[in-house]
């Protein structure tokens, strides 16, 4: 078997081990998580609603698996998170959502980047503000057992705490529509997980 050839079987075998990571991460990547408990009632209309979910066409979609190019997080500008996928594993199954979000970062400038000015006189640092745009995906994960559910969202390095608010907040009225119930509130407890988030 020439060596082009047999590489091309080792990629052929790689695919489905590096899909199920992805799934995997897009799940459980750099996360604020909430949870709920629900009824065994609405753990059924939940996972009906999952399984009937349909996917709209978006950018999200057209670039899949990969990321918006840095021009299309400007020109598509901050949205509300689209339906990307459902993933069904042997623990459970998630409806995963992508969109564009904004925070503010501060950012030190260099004195020596600046031409003279006033601004040289006494200070000894700089910063600018400057707005960043990031791809997100968020997650409504229902496990296989039990009746405690929960919604991941990104929550990228650098970004402040309340960058994760309004996904919480969408996801929350996605169980809401799912369960005909329009307060299922979260419990008190929250958590952050993971190592890295989607930044491009």
């Amino acid at each position: 078997m020439a060596a082009s050839e047999l590489l091309e079987e080792k990629a052929r075998d790689a695919e489905p081990k590096l899909a199920a990571a992805l799934d995997q991460h897009l799940i459980a990547g750099e996360k604020s998580v909430q949870f709920f408990d629900i009824t065994g009632d609405q753990k059924k209309q939940l996972d009906q609603f999952v399984r009937k979910s349909k996917f709209s066409k978006s950018v999200f979609l057209d670039h899949f698996p990969n990321l918006l190019p840095v021009s299309d997080l400007a020109s598509n500008g901050v949205n509300e998170p689209v339906l990307l996928k459902r993933i069904e594993l042997s623990d459970g199954m998630a409806l995963i959502y992508a969109s564009i979000r904004s925070y503010h970062e501060r950012v030190e400038i260099s004195k020596s980047d600046l031409k003279a000015s006033k601004l040289d006189d006494g200070y000894e640092e700089l910063y600018a503000i400057r707005r960043r745009n990031v791809q997100t995906f968020d997650a409504l994960w229902i496990p296989a057992n039990g009746l405690r559910i929960c919604t991941l969202v990104d929550l990228p390095v650098g970004a402040p705490k309340d960058f994760s608010l309004y996904p919480q907040e969408f996801l929350r009225k996605v169980i809401c529509k799912a369960v005909g119930d329009n307060d299922v509130p979260p419990l008190s407890v929250a958590v952050r997980i993971g190592v890295r988030g989607y930044f491009n």
